[in-house]
């Protein structure tokens, strides 16, 4: 495998295909946009703005000289002789409430999925080297989406048995005998982790199976197993860039996603305005992110499928005429 080269295409490929980041980005906007709408509609924010203008009046009134040295029992009383308690809140918080917000989280769950295949799709295509048009990138969506819906839930359902049946196992031996309960906790955890990192780098290509060779999620998951047999450091070599990027890039975008819970805090537009400005950042590089990594994976794939062939072929037996 030639990992350098596959950086370079999948470099130039995002280079030249610079929209691949949209869906990702859009998905990450709406929500936010919803979310933002949903709390304003709620009366937190004004809420929070209250709570913050009397906190301010009641740090001036007793003379501290930081927010620290207030007395939070206090603070609560002068809370209540000012009628302020979390109305919009208490209000806000019903069951009608709690069923529009799970109706309006699988929405927004299906949206971003939606986007999520739509990413995929383009990635595939730039991988192809096809020409991407609508018509086309319409066909790939409605091929796939369902087919990845199955692939999230095969690959979860790997991972999630083998974690209940273990998790069980250490209530059970906590039943028996406390000392024995704390070591198969630690014991299970050790395994568990292990087990997770060996079926991530085996099916490290079951991604990229499922787009490139147009293979069901079942037939994706076993192909990428059969795969990866004989050349894991390959398939670890593959995983460790494509988690090593996502972790080292998302660690510094991050950073950026602190200042978010500010805009819950306070009340001033323009600071409320560099806030979600620097969210917007850390969405745009998130999502460049997201298509720089699959991109690698699935330039790796084809990479690494080529690489197997010619592995094949030359170790195929010539055959000599007489």
């Amino acid at each position: 495998m030639d990992i350098g080269k596959d950086f370079s295409d999948s470099y130039y490929g995002l280079m030249r295909n610079k929209f691949v980041i949209l869906p990702a980005f859009i998905a990450s906007v709406v929500f936010t946009i919803v979310l933002l709408a949903v709390l304003w509609s709620s009366g937190i924010f004004q809420d929070f703005s209250a709570y913050n203008s009397l906190r301010e009046q009641y740090i001036e009134q007793i003379g501290a000289e930081s927010d620290t040295q207030v007395d939070e029992v206090k603070f609560n009383s002068y809370l209540e002789s000012n009628g302020f308690a979390w109305n919009n809140i208490r209000q806000f918080i019903n069951w009608r409430t709690g069923i529009f917000i799970v109706l309006l989280v699988a929405v927004l769950a299906v949206f971003s999925f939606y986007m999520r295949c739509i990413s995929l799709s383009i990635i595939t295509l730039i991988v192809k080297k096809q020409k991407i048009s609508t018509t086309l990138l319409l066909r790939f969506v409605g091929r796939f989406f369902f087919r990845l819906a199955w692939l999230h839930l095969l690959l979860a359902l790997i991972i999630i048995v083998p974690l209940t049946v273990g998790l069980l196992g250490v209530v059970l031996s906590f039943f028996i005998n406390k000392i024995l309960g704390i070591i198969s906790l630690m014991l299970v955890i050790l395994l568990l982790i292990a087990y997770g990192i060996f079926v991530f780098i085996r099916l490290v290509f079951a991604l990229p199976i499922a787009f490139l060779d147009d293979k069901t999620a079942y037939r994706s998951v076993r192909e990428g197993y059969a795969a990866t047999k004989g050349r894991f450091l390959d398939a670890l070599l593959v995983f460790a860039i494509f988690v090593g990027i996502a972790i080292g890039f998302s660690f510094l975008s991050n950073m950026l996603l602190n200042f978010f819970p500010l805009v819950m805090l306070l009340d001033k537009p323009a600071i409320i305005a560099i806030v979600l400005f620097m969210l917007l950042v850390y969405y745009f590089l998130n999502s460049i992110i997201d298509a720089f990594t699959h991109l690698f994976l699935f330039h790796a794939y084809a990479d690494f499928k080529r690489s197997a062939g010619a592995v094949r072929k030359a170790n195929k037996p010539k055959s000599f005429k007489s």
